[in-house]
């Protein structure tokens, strides 16, 4: 059976045999091998040529999925998916025989037939300006100017009508072109590649410039995100436009499975105020695949290391004449994280004392499970888009230690319940535009420490002591939370190069639980509730041929706190009101078609997340005196976009930065437990470089990017005034990485790509207290030493459009390097990972 599968399968089931348990080895072996059948019979078919006999489907049906390659779009080629209309009945796609034509940026010619429903579909577009046009046998003609992406299928729609009434009329540009060129502070990152590997989000995002992510451990430990060294709810994170963890994804962004979505737009400080948010640092969103491109079914399952498991599964459809669309999600995910570590343990000599020893974690376990199912309408005469999203998410996750990695446990966990749904719509008219999402999420979050033995690494039971691990009691604490947002977006176009906006956000939280260890009453009885309200204006502005774009806009915000603080053997009730203007404006110059200029600025208010006040119930501690952030966002930024030479692709991105919040709040350990502070004043500066190279041919690329981002207290008053002018503890300073692929085409098959990648991170040593505390205290856990950590990645791809198989095998931290994280927590070493994707 193995000598008859295709050579990429055959090489995958060798390095998992190698590695894997028997058990597992079974399972992979025979996944390889059914994923092996279906590479067999997809190269019986020949997809580039839409006249062969052997092909399924028509090239109209072709026309309707986009493809799920990201190697495709590697380097200067991209794709066009488009659909003609007819001017004399607009809202009906064009039934009679219509040729389309396309001629890209190099001047190369590629034409189709649409099909019975008007769309149709282009591969290898040369990046850049473009030009379509569609003509039918009954003298009817149309066309339009496109720009094309690197990055995804670029939408395009054309209207077609008689010749002697012809008017030059449709649309067509990238999404991530047309933020990049926007006057916004925004980096894009895509993820078509990242689909096909093994790296979970939080890795990929940490590879971008400005972006840290840490963690206390591996798959679903507690994650850090950081933003030009500003970090935790400083930085906002969502899902199309909708708080991440008010779409199903309540364990944070590192841990949200890569393949659910499209891409990520990252806001540096400067946050549109069509997000109806605030944020000190800056915005994280995560974009879903359009509803148009639902018609697939898309599987991805991934295994290795350490017991780590991830699947997830999506698919849906579109009907055309309707355009009611359905589609659904699910994912699971399960790991072990049983990697070795090094830790403090007792003389095993018997003489006292302790010493450093190599254990294996064993009580740090990670499950999740959650699905999605969106109805709706898109591209129909009442609603461009008109959808209801539900979705319900579960995760259990075990607590191997305390915060510095000290005291083991051995009994300790945690989870959440999340469910809730999401209504959404959206109307373009004329001149207006109008946008609505409702949104609501419930969820049931809980922690558990009720054992009475006092555990060593082995999960040895060395002491009853009492119940609990944690604290000095026993704990077994729920809580309930119901959260609710209404936004709404109105936008009206003056003129074509004047544009007014309006957003309106308010959101309430509440928040009770209770404590079923004891019968005492406690805190958690008494509803913590948040109500907050963002409203937005501004104004943009284009002149100079489009070269210069400004915005200027104003904010408003208001936030109420209702909640309880414990004075010795009674709750007092506190009730807060917090509001406060803002606002900035932002500017981009077109110093060529692919390099510009941009300057941000904003005066910003953070308002407090209910974590951050209430605690979370487990090893967060409220903190009710807490204060919302205040302070003043810059940036500057230099970018060359795509520059062609006869050497290659080059692009490139220079960012200076500036932020200088007041009261910020940061969350600093505390022996067993988290706690969050007011630091009354700091400053964050730095820089950010970032440049790359793809040769002609697209066979190599080549990234790189070094950020360096200074983070003091300046405050000489308050709790934290001893020490003014020390760098905020537990925040790398120094990092850079380095990408390098090699890549080749029809290798085993028609029709197939093989990837080579090579991922380099380093990041320099930073103190985990106060510098001038850590200097006098040099014991190892003051100082996270320097890492740099190696990964490597082959990827095969066979297939286009409607079928496609991809396998690929990741060896990440390859020299098995020590690797920390914040508060010394140690990352797992070498770990290797395999995995599978399918769509049909």
């Amino acid at each position: 059976m193995l000598s008859r599968l295709p050579v990429p399968a055959y090489m995958l089931t060798l390095s998992a045999g190698a590695w894997l348990p028997k058990a597992k080895k079974r399972f992979v072996i025979l996944c390889l091998t059914f994923v092996a059948s279906a590479n067999l019979a997809l190269a019986k078919t020949d997809p580039v040529n839409p006249t062969s006999p052997s092909e399924a489907s028509s090239n109209a049906e072709l026309a309707s999925t986009p493809p799920l390659s990201p190697e495709m779009y590697a380097g200067g080629k991209g794709s066009v998916r488009g659909i003609i209309r007819s001017a004399e009945q607009p809202r009906r796609f064009a039934l009679d025989e219509i040729a389309v034509m396309v001629t890209d940026a190099e001047g190369g010619v590629f034409e189709t037939l649409a099909d019975d429903s008007g769309r149709f579909a282009f591969e290898n577009i040369a990046v850049g300006r473009a030009r379509v046009e569609a003509s039918g046998a009954d003298d009817r003609f149309g066309h339009v100017e496109i720009e094309v992406g690197s990055d995804g299928p670029t939408k395009v729609e054309v209207v077609i009508q008689p010749i002697e009434k012809l008017v030059v009329t449709g649309t067509g540009q990238s999404r991530t072109i047309e933020l990049l060129r926007s006057a916004e502070a925004v980096q894009v990152v895509e993820l078509q590649t990242a689909q096909l590997q093994s790296a979970d989000l939080g890795e990929v995002l940490a590879r971008q410039q400005g972006v840290s992510i840490r963690r206390s451990g591996g798959l679903g430990s507690n994650v850090r995100f950081s933003l030009n060294g500003l970090t935790d709810d400083q930085i906002r994170f969502f899902l199309d436009g909708v708080p991440l963890d008010w779409m199903g994804f309540p364990f944070g962004i590192g841990d949200v499975p890569v393949n659910l979505i499209k891409h990520v737009e990252i806001f540096r400080g400067v946050v549109p105020i069509r997000f109806g948010s605030d944020a000190l640092g800056g915005v994280v969103n995560l974009s879903s695949p359009d509803p148009v491109y639902a018609p697939s079914l898309l599987f991805s399952y991934q295994t290795g290391s350490f017991g780590t498991h991830r699947l997830t599964l999506q698919g849906g459809h579109l009907f055309n004449d309707s355009g009611l669309y359905i589609r659904a999600r699910t994912f699971f995910d399960r790991a072990d994280n049983d990697y070795p570590v090094q830790a403090t343990v007792p003389n095993p000599d018997g003489r006292g004392g302790s010493i450093e020893a190599t254990v294996r974690r064993n009580h740090d376990g990670y499950a999740a499970q959650g699905g999605s199912i969106e109805v709706g309408f898109a591209d129909v005469s009442f609603a461009d888009r008109l959808s209801l999203r539900t979705f319900v998410t579960d995760y259990t996750r075990e607590v191997q230690h305390n915060a510095t990695m000290d005291v083991p446990y051995g009994e300790v966990e945690l989870g959440e319940l999340s469910a809730g749904a999401v209504l959404r719509y959206e109307k373009t008219h004329d001149r207006v535009e109008l946008s609505g999402v409702l949104a609501y999420n419930f969820s049931e979050d809980w922690f558990r420490d009720t054992s009475e033995c006092t555990y060593d690494w082995a999960r040895m039971c060395v002491a009853k002591l009492g119940p609990g691990e944690v604290g000095s009691q026993a704990t077994d604490q729920v809580r309930y939370a119901h959260a609710g947002m209404l936004r709404f977006n109105g936008e009206y176009a003056v003129s074509d190069d004047v544009a007014v906006h309006l957003s309106l956000a308010p959101t309430f939280f509440t928040r009770v639980g209770e404590e079923r260890a004891s019968e005492a009453l406690t805190v958690l009885e008494y509803p913590g509730d948040l109500l907050s309200f963002v409203a937005g204006l501004d104004a943009t502005f284009e002149a100079f041929d489009k070269h210069l774009q400004l915005v200027v806009f104003g904010k408003y915000y208001l936030q109420s706190l209702w909640g309880s603080e414990e004075v010795g053997t009674e709750f007092r009730p506190i009730e807060r009101l917090f509001q406060r203007p803002g606002g900035g404006g932002s500017a981009r110059w077109l110093l060529t078609e692919r390099v510009y200029l941009k300057l941000s600025y904003e005066w910003v208010t953070r308002l407090l997340r209910p974590d951050e006040v209430f605690g979370n119930g487990a090893l967060i501690y409220p903190n009710l005196d807490l204060r919302p952030e205040v302070g003043h966002n810059a940036n500057a930024t230099v970018t060359i976009e795509e520059l062609k030479s006869p050497l290659g692709t080059f692009r490139g991105d220079l960012n200076v930065f500036f932020r200088q919040p007041e009261r910020l709040v940061v969350l600093l350990g505390r022996g067993d437990f988290f706690q969050y502070y007011n630091i009354f004043s700091a400053r964050a500066s730095g820089v950010e470089v970032g440049g790359g190279w793809t040769s002609m041919g697209d066979y190599v690329s080549l990234d790189a990017n070094f950020s360096y981002q200074d983070v003091r207290n300046i405050s000489g008053q308050g709790a934290f005034g001893e020490y003014e002018g020390d760098r905020i503890p537990n925040r790398p300073y120094l990092l850079a990485n380095a990408i390098a692929r090699l890549q080749f085409s029809d290798v085993f098959f028609s029709n197939d790509r093989l990837t080579f990648s090579y991922y380099l991170r380093y990041v320099d040593s930073f103190f985990n207290n106060w510098e001038r505390v850590a200097r006098n205290r040099p014991d190892s856990k003051q100082l996270i030493p320097a890492q740099t950590l190696h990964s490597v990645a082959a990827t095969h791809v066979f297939g286009m459009d409607e079928r496609v198989l991809s396998t690929s095998v990741e060896v990440q931290n390859m020299s098995d390097a020590r690797a920390f994280d914040f508060f010394g927590a140690q990352r797992p070493g070498r770990a290797v990972y395999v995995k599978l994707g399918i769509k049909l």
